[in-house]
């Protein structure tokens, strides 16, 4: 538009200019819509592949925290076991 202010007064000349300006345009913006769309759709299965592995970040996450559960009732079970037999010794020796 800039380059073009001293057609003003030419009203064809203008049109065809705003005509290539809009198609350049129309042209950029469906070009734009259309890799958006590619990209969604690449992500979306990428995702759903990570889901199938369960590589997921959250579900790598939660089975770490599982682990973790685990772990942690397995060592109550032997400090509560291990408790109980330090005071059966302690009891008969008294």
């Amino acid at each position: 538009m800039a380059g073009a202010w001293h057609y003003y007064n030419k009203p064809w000349m203008n049109s065809r200019l705003v005509a290539a300006g809009a198609t350049a345009y129309g042209a950029g913006t469906t070009f734009n819509i259309l890799e958006t769309a590619r990209v969604r759709a690449a992500s979306e299965q990428s995702s759903q592949q990570l889901k199938k592995q369960h590589l997921l970040p959250v579900q790598v996450v939660q089975e770490r925290i599982e682990s973790l559960d685990a772990m942690q009732r397995s060592l109550d079970v032997i400090a509560s076991k291990s408790g109980k037999n330090d005071q059966a010794s302690v009891d008969t020796t008294h």
